[in-house]
């Protein structure tokens, strides 16, 4: 039986790039510390997250752009999923990791978490020959930002996140700007 995971993507972006995504399809710019590898990266059912990435950038460099988030489906076939929150991936990833620790040799020294985790992420397969990953699902922590007064019973806040490998996987019929309110109750 194939199983197919459809999720609720939401992709925060500047709002002069909106147009052009949706007319040219995503592009992402390689970097050697993606969280999850090179991809185009989506927080699931969570525009508010969306929202702040590319507010982070902006203050960052002192940017007068705006910021808009974008809304699409993205469908997954479940063996071409990589979803590091279960534990039969996470064992598979582990596996993976000390394959090739042993078959090259690799030692990571002198080089950040960020940047082993996206090298090792960018050596998965790609080719449906070689059992292609479409996609990789992790949930990370929130370890800054507001506190909740859930977290004192053990709820801690969380972002689920989505690293499309394969633009094939995005509903393009689906890619929508979404209009959000602010929310007060978000800090």
């Amino acid at each position: 039986m194939e199983i197919t995971t459809t999720y609720n993507g939401f992709h925060g972006t500047y709002k002069d790039k909106c147009n052009q995504i949706m007319r040219d399809g995503f592009v992402y710019k390689h970097r050697n510390n993606h969280w999850l590898g090179n991809g185009i990266y989506f927080f699931i059912d969570d525009p508010h997250m969306a929202d702040i990435w590319p507010k982070i950038s902006i203050r960052n460099c002192r940017s007068k752009r705006e910021t808009a988030i974008l809304f699409c489906k993205i469908m997954v076939k479940r063996e071409r999923l990589f979803d590091l929150d279960t534990e039969r991936d996470l064992l598979r990833f582990d596996d993976y990791l000390k394959q090739i620790k042993k078959e090259y040799r690799l030692e990571f020294s002198n080089v950040s978490n960020e940047e082993v985790r996206c090298m090792v992420m960018d050596t998965l397969p790609l080719d449906e020959d070689f059992g292609a990953i479409d996609a990789i699902k992790y949930t990370f922590s929130k370890d800054s930002g507001p506190r909740y007064e859930s977290e004192k019973i053990g709820l801690e806040p969380h972002g689920p996140q989505l690293c499309v490998r394969n633009e094939k996987c995005i509903d393009t019929n689906t890619l929508e700007i979404y209009e959000h309110s602010s929310d007060s109750r978000r800090r």
